[in-house]
């Protein structure tokens, strides 16, 4: 095969990167935006040894999977890739995501799965949206990237976040446009807006919007909290500084400019106090369903102790310790730490405490301590060091919770602990991410 060549295929299946797996001249072609079932023109842009792939021309004969877009920037912008599959074939695709990729890479089998728990409404699920600034047409104005790319694409309207972000977007842009502030410039690194961060509480509806500028000071600071201020719910508004090099978005200084420095939601009955770089779980109602589910997996006695490797601001640590003796949670982040404290005290949860440092060398304090009975694990999409994998199975708890936002990390993960002295039991996935490639699968290993 040769690039630029086009060929007509009918699409058989659907990557876990969403792209639309068909068949043409003898090879696997995958084309971004085809879905199965449908019959498909692709042109070959990019030729590898076994596979190639392809860029979708025409859609001969649509899937009979294939919908109409919530959204009119499907395929645009860099998010909601899946908006075109219809959801319950979205579901099906994940699952099929996750028991390929933990018996496949894993080589496991024989556990529990059943399908994946998805939600009522699939939209408007996100609490939290970050949008970058940049100039379009001539005019600042607030977007996500498209694929792959720094270009952006301008947003008023988003179908995966909470509506009340359209009036943020609209009253940031008319601030910007009437007092002339800058926006960012990756190129020459000069101009002021960089990112302005939107954070909503599902269940008290307070609002937060965090600025994050390159300089000391946001010209107009009352101004632009004078104005979202005007929108109800609001509760927060700061800047952020940062003034370094690179894609993390948020530096290290926050600044208050009006109202409170947090708001407060709910998960269940649990609160939670978020701050500008707090890590919270982007869909409240689905993490009700992943902790729950994680409890229900653990079934824990009233005299366990359970290490929450990962804690963040505590989360899994407070769904816990109402039904075990105690638990100890584990975190690198400082700021992470004094919210998961602050979080304990103000839900009145005494039984918790939470240790600073690296997974795994404050895991090897706790267990020289005292024994887990359970360990709780929730990593990052790279999943856990190998260091950390050894030390657990060292401590030997009872049970392993395992929560990963990635198959394929979490396949490799499982071998391990699954080849040294633990049992594969349940694995089910939670639909966190719908819309998108996107999902969260919970597991339960015990102690063989």
């Amino acid at each position: 095969m040769k690039k630029n060549e086009r060929y007509e295929m009918t699409v058989d299946d659907i990557s876990s990167e969403g792209f639309g797996i068909g068949r043409a001249g003898g090879m696997a072609v995958f084309t971004e935006g085809a879905l199965p079932g449908d019959v498909i023109e692709t042109l070959i842009v990019g030729v590898k040894i076994n596979y190639c792939y392809g860029k979708l021309l025409k859609i001969i004969t649509p899937s009979p999977f294939r919908v109409e877009p919530k959204c009119a920037l499907s395929g645009k912008c860099g998010g909601c890739s899946l908006q075109s599959f219809a959801y319950e074939a979205q579901l099906a695709h994940k699952k099929s995501v996750v028991e390929n990729a933990l018996k496949r890479i894993g080589g496991l089998g024989g556990f529990e799965t059943g399908g994946v728990i998805g939600m009522d409404n699939p939209y408007f699920y996100r609490n939290k949206a970050q949008f970058p600034a940049s100039v379009i047409n001539g005019a600042p104005a607030l977007g996500f990237y498209s694929k792959r790319s720094h270009r952006l694409v301008a947003v008023d309207e988003c179908a995966a976040v909470h509506p009340v972000n359209t009036a943020v977007i609209n009253t940031v842009n008319a601030f910007l446009r009437e007092y002339g502030v800058s926006v960012y410039n990756e190129t020459s690194r000069t101009g002021v807006m960089r990112h302005v961060i939107v954070r909503t509480a599902f269940a008290t509806g307070e609002i937060m919007v965090c600025a994050v500028i390159n300089g000391d000071r946001l010209p107009h600071s009352d101004e632009f909290a004078r104005e979202l201020a005007k929108i109800g719910g609001m509760t927060s508004v700061c800047a952020n500084i940062n003034k370094n090099l690179g894609n993390v978005i948020l530096g290290k200084k926050t600044i208050t400019l009006w109202g409170k420095d947090h708001i407060t939601d709910y998960i269940g009955n649990v609160k939670f106090q978020i701050s500008p770089a707090s890590f919270f779980q982007i869909n409240s109602v689905q993490a009700r369903v992943l902790y729950e589910t994680s409890l229900a997996f653990a079934d824990p006695s009233p005299d366990s102790v359970a290490a929450d490797v990962y804690c963040g601001i505590g989360a899994f640590s407070l769904f816990f310790a109402p039904k075990v003796k105690k638990v100890i949670g584990l975190e690198s982040v400082s700021q992470a730490v004094r919210d998961a404290e602050i979080n304990a005290a103000a839900n009145g949860i005494k039984n918790v405490r939470f240790v600073e440092g690296l997974a795994e060398q404050t895991l090897q304090n706790v267990a020289r301590e005292e024994k887990p009975d359970i360990v709780i694990l929730d990593p990052p999409r790279k999943g856990c060091e190998a260091g950390l994998l050894k030390t657990i199975t060292d401590a030997g708890p009872e049970k392993i919770i395992y929560a990963s936002c990635d198959p394929a990390t979490l396949a490799r993960d499982l071998r391990f602990l699954t080849q040294n002295s633990y049992i594969l039991k349940k694995a089910h996935p939670v639909d966190m991410f719908p819309q998108t490639n996107h999902v969260e699968t919970v597991c339960l290993l015990v102690k063989a």
